[in-house]
């Protein structure tokens, strides 16, 4: 295998062999018909730790550990004028404070900030100071440098200048690995590239008009701005396409939106812009909806409160979190509403314990939102607060014993939907052979989840036809799920009379995907592939499945199904992307420590090449899984399993 596969077979596979097991349908119903359904808790707002300097309109980047890097703003209301700040800070949401780390070479605000693939922090642009009235810089002041902050080192490195100074614009990570950063209140038609491989900056197409609103990245890989940095092409949109790079003009919104609006890709793909202003006092309530396919707006419903400058932040459950802003006296609000894309509706979700705009807002990793600093009452604030929406975490994916790396050789795939884990457990026996557990845990109290364990055997892998009817499952056991957050936990389990508990945390080799129950009834337009699947059509060959856990182009499958003497065997394969829909990458089969094994020394698990894999997907629900094992080759139509509808999806 190249050098990239087999480290992640060591520190993903080798190390977090998810396995996967949906092993009888029959068994599963009946599992299931004891789930206790716990209700979600009321949203709410409290304060965390506060800032060390007060600062609007600054930017919140959450790092690959989890903290979130605030840079920059402005230190003071801009009426008239306003100077930045060089400082950045980093908020740790385990202990719920703020510490500051390297200064910037130069401070800015109405910047940008962009998290690259190799975890490091490009700001670009931006103003030194607004020097006049109605919040405008002088050309001397808007900025062409931009800056690199390695979390690593916390420090900042020069990334080289723009080719265009410009304050107010966007900046986009497009799929290939560059940045676009678009229009701005400046150079509102002209556009440029970073490649963060070489650290050069280079003209891309121009805009047919100025902007200076928002972009949102779609699914297809274009780029969506819209906003005007001119009252006269307020509701003027346009797609950037990075394979050609050139903008076309498409669908006008239906309420110009000149500034202060937010843009929020939902989980089907559409875009909800909410609020903005359309110039002077005039502050929206309105919100509309872009449709990528058709290229057209359709109004949704207004939200409760005329607002902008707010912020929007896409939830786990798939609705948007609105908070804050302006009204058209300028006065900034402490309320909050919810858009439910299901209804199309806006429902007040509390208020925030001080009023801003301006403001920052971060998803978590724990599904929190922070929301940070802003104006408040006539001044930049220091305080900081956290949204709870109340609503239970996602846990689908694949977990590995914590801290990451120090038992890897065993696994735990989860399949969650609605209130009910189904876990698929990859270890080894008594002598060091592979040995797969399964397990139906619904939820029993908030973050925990607790079910019976089973064993399996059945058809070999290659049998045909494999009949579901000699799947023989048999009790070993129980286990309970006990997350402490959205990343971490405990896994308890009692097997054949021997009772362990191991520390767990996600498996994460790539960008991790938000996983929501719920969100897109039609999981066939989901293009991240993480769940449990099983054989075409469902229940054809029930006793078998494979587990995808999809982070970027790389997905981790795990195999459970059975050796030709009908024992237990789980394979596993890091697939590579390598066309659209389509991965492949070498199969291998393990053994190591077994389950009960005190330590269980990673150094001991083995793995052998035994074949090869090939997915393709032909939708979110559909594909084909190909494989040789052994010299056996075989393809297999697979299908996405669900057992809770309308399922999960991981975006």
């Amino acid at each position: 295998m190249n050098q990239h596969s087999h480290r992640l077979f060591v520190s993903s596979i080798r190390a977090s062999l998810g396995f996967v097991s949906l092993f009888g349908i029959t068994l599963l119903v009946c599992l299931l018909a004891s789930a206790t359904i716990v209700e979600a808790r009321e949203p709410t707002w409290s304060a965390t730790g506060s800032l060390g300097t007060a600062r609007s309109g600054p930017t919140a980047t959450l790092l690959a550990n989890g903290q979130v890097l605030v840079v920059g703003g402005f230190i003071s209301r801009c009426n008239p004028g306003c100077s930045t700040t060089g400082s950045a800070e980093l908020y740790d949401p385990a202990t719920g404070t703020w510490s500051y780390t390297g200064n910037l070479n130069a401070a800015r605000g109405q910047h940008s900030a962009t998290l690259l693939p190799d975890g490091k922090i490009l700001v670009a642009g931006g103003t030194r100071k607004i020097s006049l009235a109605g919040g405008v810089s002088n050309g001397e002041d808007v900025l062409n440098s931009a800056e690199l902050y390695d979390p690593a080192t916390a420090t900042w490195s020069s990334a080289g200048n723009l080719n265009t100074a410009r304050v107010g614009h966007t900046a986009t990570l497009l799929p290939n690995g560059k940045v676009l950063v678009a229009g701005g209140d400046s150079n509102g038609n002209s556009a440029e590239l970073y490649d963060p491989g070489t650290g050069i900056w280079s003209s891309t197409g121009n805009l047919n008009n100025a902007h200076g609103g928002t972009a949102t990245l779609l699914r297809n890989g274009k780029v969506l701005v819209l906003g005007g940095a001119s009252i006269d092409v307020s509701n003027s949109a346009e797609l950037y396409d990075p394979a050609t790079e050139t903008w076309s003009v498409t669908g006008n919104l239906n309420t110009g939106r000149w500034y202060a609006h937010t843009a929020t890709l939902l989980p089907n793909g559409e875009v909800l812009v909410a609020a903005g202003s359309i110039g002077g006092d005039d502050v929206l309530e309105s919100a509309e909806l872009y449709d990528p396919v058709t290229g057209t707006w359709t109004d949704t419903g207004d939200l409760n409160i005329d607002r902008g400058v707010h912020t929007a932040t896409l939830l786990p459950s798939g609705k948007v979190l609105v908070a804050g802003g302006f009204d058209y006296d300028y006065e900034s609000l402490d309320s909050a509403e919810l858009y439910d894309p299901a209804t199309g509706s806006w429902s007040v979700s509390g208020s925030l314990n001080t009023s801003r705009s301006g403001h920052t807002a971060t998803l978590l990793a724990n599904g929190k939102v922070l929301v940070a600093a802003g104006d408040s009452g006539g001044s930049t604030t220091t305080s900081a607060e956290l949204f709870d929406s109340g609503a239970s975490s996602n846990y689908q994916g694949l977990w590995w014993n914590s801290p990451p790396g120090s038992e890897s050789g065993w696994g735990i795939n989860f399949a969650h939907q609605g209130d009910i884990i189904f876990a698929s457990w990859f270890t080894y026996d008594l002598t060091g052979k592979g040995l797969w557990l399964v397990m139906t845990a619904p939820k029993t109290a908030p973050g925990v989840y607790s079910g019976t364990l089973y064993t399996t055997t059945g058809p070999a892998f290659n049998a045909v036809p494999f009949n579901p009817a000699q799947v023989v499952a048999t009790q070993a056991g129980s286990g309970t799920l006990t997350f402490s957050d959205a990343n971490n936990g405990t896994f308890a389990y009692t097997v054949n009379g021997i009772s362990q508990t191991k520390a767990i945390t996600r498996e994460v080799f790539g960008p991790l995907p938000t996983c929501t129950f719920g969100a897109q009834p039609n999981l066939a337009l989901a293009t991240n592939y993480q769940d449990l699947w099983w054989a075409a059509p469902a229940g054809s060959e029930s006793g078998w499945g494979v587990n995808f856990t999809h982070q970027g182009d790389t997905i981790v499958a795990t195999w459970f199904t059975y050796d030709l003497d009908r024992t237990p065997m789980w394979l596993v394969v890091t697939t590579q992307k390598t066309a659209p829909g389509t991965y492949s990458g070498t199969l291998y089969r393990t053994t190591g420590p077994a389950f009960n094994a005190v330590p269980f020394n990673p150094a001991n698990v083995v793995a052998t090449a035994v074949g090869t894999v090939t997915l393709t997907f032909s939708d979110g629900t559909t594909g084909t899984f190909a494989y040789t094992l052994n010299g056996v080759s075989q393809t297999k139509a697979i299908a996405r399993e669900v057992f809770t509808n309308p399922g999960t999806i991981c975006q």
